[in-house]
């Protein structure tokens, strides 16, 4: 049987250019390293449009001077729609490119597949086999590979490769840097491209490798505003005509799905937010956490769903847009159903979150309505965990109610919301929820709740004249309870205005409303809150001896009650700026140690390295200088600052 004797190479083209691979080519190279004598056998696997074949071609040249024996690239078809090539095919596809007559292939595939792996035995060949779809393709097919390189691309993660010895290298997607490289390569200049484009651009494909290229050619060679092209750009914008498009790919992807994972990735699609978890998953698919997980990674394995940090699942933004199309048009009454679920799963978690994390009273929204949520089983440190972990999907799923004219939950959502959300520092994400519900036709009692909450939110934001009309409108509610409050508030937005002495009055009449309240419980909570501020207004007057027993009353109040924990740190930061103040500057070293721990605790990262920074001030101001070094590294640290180290 002749074969031609020059060594064939018959791989496509070098890519060029090739962009962000490094990592992945190391790898490979480590791989190729640690095997020496042995065969090398990997897989690249990822997601359609993620540049697999790209890498493996690249890869391929890379690799070229250590298998003289030549190269060969063999079309799996794994992603074709009318089937993939059998083994006995592709060993058709590899003696034909290592140069047997046509003629002197067998025709039967046994017979075929012996010749192959005998053609090939020993060889030091590097076999490039594309576009697998599952491990059976490759059965009879490789014999002797000891001395070559078998590099297979996979759109899923076909774990049954890893028994028949391979490697996987991942392809993950491309990150900011490379994402400008790709760019300023189309562009074929490093500065033609703003950076906000570019931010822009790798923001809205995630990464994607071939959504970033279309995208990139657009930008470069269209007729539009780069900036305005990319602020706007959606899965339609990236239709090549009738070149590959990304919606081709996704289309691809979702047709090589069964009928019960296609219906799965369409409804997860819905859930609102960023990424979700297991529970709400389960909520949306109708079944078990447990069928739920494998549902899931049923869905990561086709890479079509990352499993992202703590358990949570997510889509890219271009995938997830593609799959909402799909559950619009599909099945309309499905994906209402769906979308219902995970809407009003998401709502009762709110409710359950802030029972378990709040210390004020459960707000009225919330206590009016003719469900009440499963109760958390957690701290209120584990709520505050949970409800940083959760917090987009939270917010959406609010912004959902009002879009499915829900009144009671557009108010209780924001409401069961409001506090964890004031004291992390997330008062602009709620504004817009709680204004929205106020188009409702609400009772007094709930619009005093949201009028009261909306002045908190605006002094949150440092807008206390905002704060003050909202306060007001609390107050002109006629709900009688909540006259306290909504007094409390009104001081608290004087005091955001400078005005001390108004504020003040404001505490003294709220104090005087506190028995209109009707519930002991809430009437000693109120009465501490004011005590804290009346404290905290106090001190920056320079009236310590009225504002230290004011701070300690509160802080023991606070103390005694578990879920107050962010109001305990408040209470010891005032008390150790009043004892710096005063000169007792271990008193404020010991307060300003606890406010920091309390604050952290509590996920209020910015009082904590407020905290943390005082501490820093003060061991530089004795001489700690290494002390001071390693606050203020803690300081940046919770503010997210990069390290100085």
């Amino acid at each position: 049987m002749a074969v031609q004797s020059a060594a064939p190479w018959s791989l496509p083209p070098r890519p060029l250019p090739f962009v962000n691979r490094d990592s992945e080519i190391a790898r490979i190279q480590d791989i190729r390293a640690g095997k020496a004598g042995e065969g090398v056998l990997l897989q690249l696997a990822g997601a359609r449009g993620m540049g697999k074949t790209l890498l493996a071609v690249h890869a391929a040249y890379e690799l070229r001077e250590h298998y003289p024996d030549g190269g060969v690239f063999l079309d799996a078809r794994g992603s074709d729609p009318q089937g993939m090539v059998p083994a006995a095919d592709l060993a058709r596809q590899l003696l034909v490119q290592l140069g047997v007559p046509y003629a002197e292939i067998p025709g039967a595939p046994a017979d075929r597949l012996a010749v192959a792996r005998g053609t090939a035995a020993g060889k030091r060949l590097l076999i490039v086999l594309d576009d697998l779809k599952a491990a059976e393709q490759l059965d009879g097919l490789l014999g002797d590979v000891s001395q070559a390189a078998v590099l297979v691309t996979s759109r899923g993660k076909l774990d049954a490769l890893r028994f028949r010895g391979f490697s996987r290298v991942a392809l993950d997607p491309f990150d900011r840097q490379a994402t400008a490289k790709l760019v300023n390569a189309f562009a074929g200049d490093p500065h033609a491209v703003a950076e906000s484009v570019i931010d822009a651009l790798w923001r809205k494909c995630a990464g994607l490798p071939l959504a970033l290229a279309v995208g990139a050619s657009r930008v470069v060679g269209g007729d539009d505003d780069p900036q305005a092209f990319v602020d706007d750009l959606a899965l339609a914008d990236l239709e090549q005509g009738g070149e590959l498009s990304v919606r081709g790919v996704f289309d691809a992807i979702y047709q090589d799905l069964d009928e019960d994972r296609q219906r799965d990735y369409r409804v997860l699609s819905l859930v609102p937010g960023t990424d979700f978890g297991v529970p709400v998953a389960a909520e949306v698919l109708r079944c078990s956490p447990k069928d739920a997980r494998n549902r899931l990674a049923g869905l990561s394995q086709a890479c079509l769903l990352e499993n992202r940090r703590a358990g949570r699942y997510g889509f890219h933004q271009l995938i997830r847009e593609h799959a909402q199309e799909l559950a619009h048009k599909e099945a309309s009454d499905d994906s209402q159903e769906a979308r219902e679920r995970s809407v009003f799963w998401l709502a009762a978690r709110a409710m359950a979150l802030d029972s378990a994390y709040a210390a004020r009273k459960t707000p009225e929204p919330v206590r009016m309505l003719s469900f009440a949520a499963e109760p958390y089983p957690g701290s209120a440190e584990e709520a505050a965990q949970e409800f940083d972990l959760e917090w987009d999907n939270l917010v959406a799923a609010a912004r959902m109610c009002a879009d499915l004219g829900r009144a009671d939950l557009a108010a209780a959502v924001p409401t069961a919301l409001y506090s964890f959300g004031y004291q992390t520092g997330r008062a602009a994400e709620l504004v817009d929820l709680y204004t929205r519900a106020l188009d409702f036709d609400n009772t007094p009692a709930v619009r005093w709740q949201l009028h009261r909450d909306l002045a908190g939110l605006y002094e949150d934001l440092s807008e206390g004249e905002e704060s003050l009309s909202h306060a007001r409108a609390a107050a002109e509610s006629g709900h009688a309870p909540g006259t306290a409050s909504a007094l409390e508030w009104l001081g608290l937005a004087c005091e955001r205005l400078g005005r001390a002495e108004e504020a003040r009055g404001y505490f003294r009449q709220a104090l005087a409303a506190v028995p209109l309240m009707g519930d002991s419980h809430d009437e000693s909570r109120a009465r501490a809150l004011l005590s804290m501020h009346d404290g905290r207004v106090a001190f920056k007057q320079g009236q310590l001896d009225e504002a230290r027993p004011a701070a300690t009353a509160a802080r023991d109040y606070f103390i005694a009650h578990e879920k107050d924990l962010p109001n305990v740190a408040r209470c010891e930061k005032l008390l150790g700026d009043i004892a710096a103040q005063a000169a007792d500057l271990r008193a404020a070293e010991a307060h300003w140690s606890r406010a920091a721990g309390l604050f952290e605790r509590s996920l209020m990262v910015k009082l904590a390295a407020d905290a943390v920074e005082a501490l820093a001030e003060l061991a530089a101001s004795e001489g700690r200088a290494a002390e001071a070094a390693d606050f203020r590294e803690q300081a940046a640290r919770l503010r997210g600052e990069p390290s100085s180290a």
